[in-house]
């Protein structure tokens, strides 16, 4: 999947949904409404903690994406402060700046589950369609296929 994660200042939650995915065999990446100048340490920590690279990671604009250039556009619970793009899915999650390194764990904890509960929700419907696809003989042109996103986890 292409997933874009987004928030505010992209230097603690979408920075390791961004590297957890990536980690996961997705195209994924990050941004900021309000971007900060570094990733959070303890963001880092999490993830070379989890054999994962941040090198070259860095907080970036959401002005240089587009939502038209990924499958889902998370937003990691930015509310109201939220970029004026197509967000499939708001996870919610409390941003754990400035606060203890156990808080970075469990919310890359809650990332990584709710990205695995993505691929499932994936799987299971891409499951469905051939099997619809298999049985109604006036769709079988795969290209129409659209993943389901719209599942709240």
């Amino acid at each position: 999947m292409r997933l874009l994660f987004v928030c505010v200042g992209n230097s603690c939650r979408s920075q390791m949904a961004e590297g957890i995915a990536r980690s996961m065999g997705h195209t994924a990446d990050s941004a900021g409404t309000h971007p900060a100048g570094a990733i959070a340490s303890n963001a880092v920590r999490v993830l070379s903690a989890r054999g994962i690279s941040s090198e070259g990671m860095k907080p970036k604009s959401v002005d240089g994406f587009s939502a038209d250039d990924y499958d889902m556009v998370i937003s990691m619970g930015c509310g109201v402060h939220c970029p004026l793009m197509r967000i499939d899915q708001d996870w919610e999650l409390e941003d754990p700046v400035g606060q203890a390194l156990h808080v970075y764990e469990s919310t890359a904890d809650e990332i990584e589950r709710r990205l695995r509960m993505l691929e499932e929700s994936s799987r299971l419907f891409t499951r469905n369609f051939a099997y619809a696809v298999q049985f109604d003989g006036q769709h079988t042109d795969r290209s129409v296929f659209l993943p389901f996103w719209g599942e709240h986890f």
